[in-house]
């Protein structure tokens, strides 16, 4: 990757232009989901995706190559917000009472594909748990096996180097499973 990379984090990205270079980083990271994944993956339209990237309620980290974007995690703590990418925010609160108003949900993580493999999702995710960490909070996703079957352990191994790199008070992270969609047909013959 690019010695001119950078990650920011937005509260509200104001800029039309930026939105753009983000939405094409959205779409062309999933492009490939709509026939290997049984699930939709674009939980957003562009007018819905422009109106969460101004909503303060989202955190934003986008990274920046060369000024170009090349990533983009969104995340939230309001649970109805985070209704957009199918979670049933009861089922949290439930699980995790105690962090109610620091549960984290991430309703995109999208890498342009030809920065895939590039550690640009590894400086998104190092800035989340710089955020967890300060905020005493959980992150929570969900996501396809079809399409990432690896987004745990990326998740885990963001949050390890944070904490190695960043000095972090906290010192390990581990991935607990909440549950599962099975999709399935009946066929008669």
């Amino acid at each position: 990757m690019s010695t001119n990379s950078v990650c920011n984090e937005y509260r509200s990205i104001d800029d039309a232009a930026l939105r753009d270079q983000l939405w094409e980083v959205y779409s062309t990271s999933f492009a490939d989901a709509g026939v290997k994944c049984i699930q939709e993956q674009l939980c957003y339209t562009k007018e819905t995706f422009d109106a969460a990237c101004q909503d303060p309620g989202y955190i934003k980290y986008a990274v920046l190559v060369d000024g170009v974007a090349a990533g983009l995690l969104m995340l939230t703590n309001d649970l109805e917000k985070a209704r957009v990418a199918y979670v049933n925010p009861r089922r949290l609160l439930a699980d995790y009472p105690e962090y109610e108003g620091r549960i984290y949900y991430y309703t995109i993580i999208a890498v342009r594909p030809d920065r895939q493999g590039q550690r640009v999702a590894a400086l998104m995710l190092e800035s989340v748990a710089c955020l967890m960490d300060k905020e005493d909070a959980l992150s929570a996703f969900d996501y396809s096996m079809e399409k990432n079957p690896h987004l745990p352990d990326l998740i885990v191994r963001g949050a390890e180097a944070a904490q190695r790199r960043r000095g972090l008070r906290t010192s390990s992270a581990a991935f607990t499973p909440l549950g599962g969609q099975m999709y399935g047909v009946v066929k008669l013959s």
